[in-house]
């Protein structure tokens, strides 16, 4: 019989500290919104600053990008057809600037919006 009922504590004692954690998230809700601008959502302030980002991106990809396709071209060969290889290097060059400024637009501009807000 003491055997019965330490088994039935047991028992007890397990569903009551499996419970609580459950009864101790709540309901849930929305999370706390960071306070973005303009009353956008933060994925529309995410996606606005994704287009920034990757547009300031491809600027200094164009900018440098003809640079960057010569030093390539010059490096890889030493023929005449250099204006063609580096017309074929400036689309990777844009794609991956595209991909890179939207990746870390998006990413930081909540921070960076979240110190600017505290700091003023």
């Amino acid at each position: 019989m003491k055997r019965g009922l330490g088994v039935a504590a047991a028992v007890v004692a397990a569903a009551v500290m499996v419970a609580q954690p459950a009864a101790a998230q709540g309901t849930g809700g929305q999370p706390p919104d960071p306070g973005v601008p303009g009353g956008m959502s933060s994925e529309d302030f995410q996606g606005l600053t994704c287009l920034v980002g990757a547009g300031v991106a491809v600027a200094g990809a164009l900018l440098y990008g003809e640079f960057l396709a010569a030093a390539a071209v010059t490096a890889a060969t030493e023929t005449a057809g250099t204006a063609a290889a580096q017309a074929t290097l400036l689309a990777p060059i844009l794609g991956t600037a595209v991909v890179a400024g939207c990746g870390v637009g998006s990413v930081i501009s909540p921070g960076l919006w979240w110190i600017y807000k505290h700091t003023r």
